[in-house]
């Protein structure tokens, strides 16, 4: 990519330990209202305090960049210095929150570093690939605009990135073209850290912190890994944030089994934050399955997979809703018959702009083979728990459309 130079952080020397001993802000800070709508206002709405922890992590990823960098060099050292500092664990929340905790996923690590770049200058989008085989889940990761027209695709949660030469690679190039993910493929020359402790080595330049790599597999902790040239191949669906295409998502559900929690947890900072950090008992990431509808610039739609029932047996998908917004939000069911209905959310009263929590219960019958319930959404909700019961006939608390 022969993007332009951009000016960066104060020429700032950081030692390289885990600890947040930071040093002070660079006398060239660039903070520019770039980015999706929902990042820019996510980064005006931030405390003094969080936007200089968010400085300050970035000030300490750029301090060792060599000469003049450019936007695919910054690019590439936010990359790697997300890669090695956040730990694989769950939690919800973006940049400020994901920093300070020092760990997350990959979404964590996805909107941290389109924030971080946004605060450069940097022009980013989420990217995802829905239902991989090595995850058998859905994948985050970041698709750079830089201000030559090139769009390169990046994945600090595995300190990947896609360039030939300099000329960065397009997640849309890459699923065309599977194999070109062989020779573009770049990885970070250090893994990931598995405590608190480890360093961190900010990046001095891509040929000295990069590596070309292949079709590398990476396991972090034994939680993640990743074949890439599979996984273009071989997916349910695709897409970056604010490019109105529907993204659907697979969730298992099984009687006895809830995902999240209905009655919330006092201890979690959102009703939602439990079932967002959920795991199903193969070690699978349940992933989006707490948003539905339009959310971070994604229209997301959910196919509930509906295991172990028998045919002709009367179930009740039951989804609840912790928050939602719309004109009005709602539901649009399509059954295993073959059946479509829509629901609506009830306000919080008549004419309201919020809409109260609420629990959709969708009764069906369940035919042969593997049944499975799509719902999509006008609006923007989030659940708090998923579940699915064995009984005849229910009456769902939200209006009829």
């Amino acid at each position: 990519m022969r993007g332009r130079a951009i000016a960066v952080a104060g020429a700032v020397i950081l030692v390289a330990v885990g600890g947040l001993a930071l040093s002070g802000a660079g006398d060239r800070r660039v903070d520019r209202d770039i980015g999706p709508p929902d990042v820019r206002e996510r980064i005006r709405d931030y405390g003094t305090g969080q936007r200089e922890l968010i400085h300050q992590h970035l000030d300490r990823a750029l301090s060792r960049l060599e000469g003049e960098p450019t936007e695919l060099a910054v690019a590439a050292a936010v990359n790697t210095y997300l890669h090695q500092y956040l730990l694989i664990e769950p939690l919800t929340g973006y940049g400020a929150r994901t920093l300070a905790a020092g760990r997350g996923l990959c979404g964590n690590h996805v909107q941290t570093m389109v924030e971080m770049l946004s605060m450069t200058g940097i022009d980013s989008r989420t990217a995802a690939l829905l239902g991989i085989r090595s995850l058998a889940s859905n994948h985050s990761m970041v698709e750079v605009r830089f201000s030559d027209g090139d769009r390169g695709l990046f994945d600090p949660t595995h300190g990947a990135f896609f360039a030939v030469g300099d000329d960065p690679v397009s997640l849309e190039e890459l699923v065309t073209d599977p194999s070109l993910s062989v020779a573009s493929l770049r990885t970070d020359v250090r893994g990931k850290r598995t405590s608190p402790d480890a360093p961190v080595v900010p990046m001095r330049s891509i040929e000295a912190d990069y590596r070309e790599a292949g079709d590398a597999v990476e396991r972090i902790d034994g939680k993640v890994s990743i074949r890439w040239r599979r996984d273009f191949a071989d997916n349910r669906g695709w897409g970056t944030s604010y490019s109105d295409e529907e993204l659907l998502t697979e969730v298992p559900v099984s009687v006895g089994r809830t995902w999240g929690s209905a009655k919330g947890d006092a201890r979690a900072a959102n009703p939602w934050d439990q079932l967002a950090t959920e795991y199903t008992g193969s070690g699978r990431p349940l992933a989006w399955a707490f948003m539905l509808g339009q959310s971070s610039g994604y229209d997301v739609a959910h196919e509930f997979r509906l295991l172990n029932t028998r045919p002709g047996d009367r179930y009740v998908l039951r989804l609840h809703v912790a928050e939602a917004s719309g004109s009005p939000p709602r539901l649009r069911i399509r059954l295993p018959s073959g059946e479509t209905t829509e629901r609506t959310l009830n306000p919080l009263s008549p004419g309201a702009e919020s809409w109260k929590p609420d629990r959709i219960d969708i009764p069906l019958t369940a035919p042969g083979g593997e049944p499975a319930v799509r719902v999509q959404a006008s609006g923007a909700i989030l659940l708090q728990a998923i579940s699915l019961a064995k009984g005849g006939q229910a009456a769902g608390s939200s209006a009829p459309a």
